[in-house]
């Protein structure tokens, strides 16, 4: 090998990678179960060295300084591969050459995938075997379109082919010292509210040491790698925890409620003894994390009895990462609590002890690409992050209220609150999952409810659901609109596994403001009396 690949960056990432490597070179880093593939500290440092190689040699001369590095100039490099070990090999070479990688979704069209190659200007890009006539197409069709930022390369993602049995000879050269604020990784936000937007972190994004990183520690993971990656489904979920050994799992919110739902179907019927499995195995985890949302107070309490604690819930954002959690100190009863900040991360209130969340943490993003005017407007005069929640503190604990523009809206002339009716929608006994989202119908954004109920019940309409909610919600929270799902029915997601609510709200309310309304969904007009003087469900299969 050349003397510069045996040689990695000058900063706390590499230092504690070769740390774990010098230490353990034979330690199982990570195991691959949709490959079947599991890597120690050594195979993995010769497949990231391996990977590195192949990138420098390709590389086109104007994307490398006079070291041999990436030029900051043009720092990032795309991968498009499924987040399993080969992403996680190509996003460290890429790092190791002082580049930044960027991810580009396998489920992307031509036409998405050429604009966020063309907005990160990448020379290059990275891809794993199953993604290689993706990779193809993607540069053809982006030369056809003759701008000024040219795909130069695709580079395939291959392993050192040789089973590393030796510590190589590798060490951190001092003077390959990177900027800690230049860029570490490009994001892209979800575009659930808008055309997505190109979010820069920072390599320092990648510095802290993970307390999961001990010896003998597992974490499940069902997105990008970390640990362990399996098949993201509840069954797969229950039968890996039934191995004893994973120690952390994290998740969205919805995939605790699927969990729920799949144990009350399939765990719950089985002869004790084999329940009881299922049950120990949940508890043997030492901690069990959600991020990236709320989830409803019924899963919450199913979990707080099965694993005699409450998940923890971590706060964060793709422009911030998780900047602050729960603990053992944060009130249990406080459904929207998302506890206190890592070491660290700074958090103001607008108005003191309430008002908007601003951040400042050295591991949030620095800028939007290209976007001058969205960046500016992210920060204060302080350089702290407009997060654009709500909420309030209470001693050194923080409470989300909700989000300013897409959690809280105005439904003629009241604030509602769509997580606050989603939680009580959920909590009705034959409803097993429902997602409020906002939808604009008569002239007016409308509280609209997407429900699948336990058991087909013919007898369960708007009428019933508002009925039911009544005194559990204030008159101008009740849903308005309802439609209820198909047995074949599932809601859309995102790349990063969160739901989609933008397209719930497009797919299953497809309206106009004035109509006409679908057959499929009910609708409750206020402004028309039924014969007992209160408002009444309306349908397009109505007549005057």
């Amino acid at each position: 090998m050349a003397p510069f690949i045996r040689k990695l960056p000058n900063e706390p990432l590499f230092r504690h990678l070769l740390n774990a490597l010098r230490n353990t070179p034979s330690n199982v880093l990570l195991r691959d179960y949709t490959t079947g593939l599991t890597a120690t500290c050594s195979q993995f440092l010769m497949d990231m060295l391996h990977m590195r190689e192949q990138i420098i040699k390709q590389l086109p001369p104007s994307m490398l300084d006079s070291e041999g590095r990436i030029a900051s100039t043009r720092p990032y490099i795309r991968i498009l591969a499924p987040r399993h070990y080969d992403f996680l090999v190509a996003a460290f070479a890429i790092l190791s050459c002082g580049g930044a990688w960027a991810s580009l979704a396998t489920t992307l069209s031509k036409d998405e995938a050429s604009y966020i190659v063309g907005l990160s200007n990448a020379a290059c890009l990275l891809f794993s075997p199953e993604s290689h006539l993706q990779a193809l197409k993607i540069q053809q069709h982006h030369a056809k379109k003759k701008t000024d930022h040219e795909l130069e390369s695709i580079i395939p993602i291959t392993r050192h082919g040789i089973k590393a049995c030796l510590v190589p000879e590798i060490q951190i050269e001092p003077s390959m010292s990177m900027d800690p604020r230049g860029p570490g990784a490009l994001l892209f936000s979800s575009g659930s509210t808008g055309s997505p937007k190109g979010i820069v972190r920072p390599r320092s994004m990648f510095y802290a040491n993970p307390d999961i990183s001990q010896i003998g520690q597992v974490m499940l993971a069902l997105g990008p790698p970390i640990s362990e990656v399996i098949e993201d489904s509840a069954h797969s979920i229950w039968e890996r925890l039934l191995g004893k050994d994973v120690n952390h799992f994290t998740s969205h919110p919805h995939r605790y409620a699927e969990l729920m739902m799949y144990f009350k179907e399939h765990i719950k019927p089985l002869p004790s003894e084999q329940r009881e499995r299922y049950i120990k195995g949940a508890q043997r985890v030492q901690s069990m994390n959600f991020t990236g949302d709320f989830t409803w107070p019924t899963v919450m309490i199913f979990w707080r009895e099965m694993l005699g604690r409450p998940l923890v819930n971590e706060y964060g954002s793709s422009e911030m990462g998780s900047i602050m959690t729960t603990t053992d100190e944060s009130d249990p009863s406080a459904e929207r609590c998302i506890g206190k900040p890592w070491s660290g991360v700074h958090i103001k209130l607008s108005e003191g002890d309430h008002g908007d969340i601003l951040v400042k943490s050295p591991m949030m993003f620095t800028h939007y690409l290209g976007n001058e005017a969205a960046t500016l407007a992210a920060f204060d005069e302080d350089g702290f992050f407009r997060t654009g929640d709500v909420g309030y503190r209470v001693g050194d604990q923080y409470v989300l209220e909700g989000r300013a523009s897409t959690d809280v809206f105005r439904h003629e002339s009241y604030w509602v609150d769509l997580k606050e009716i989603e939680a009580r929608v959920n909590a009705l006994p034959y409803i097993s999952e429902a997602y409020v989202v906002a939808a604009d119908f008569s002239c007016l954004r409308q509280i609209a409810v997407l429900a699948r109920l336990t058991i087909p019940n013919p007898a369960v309409d708007l009428s019933r659901l508002r009925v039911d909610l009544q005194g559990k919600l204030h008159e101008h929270n009740l849903p308005t609109l309802l439609r209820i799902f198909q047995d074949h029915e599932k809601v859309p997601e995102l790349a990063n596994g969160k739901l989609n609510r933008k397209s719930i709200a497009q797919r299953f309310f497809p309206l106009s403001v004035d109509g006409p309304l679908p057959s499929n969904i009910e609708f409750w007009d206020e402004k028309v009396p039924n014969v007992n003087g209160q408002s009444r469900t309306w349908s397009t299969n109505d007549t005057e």
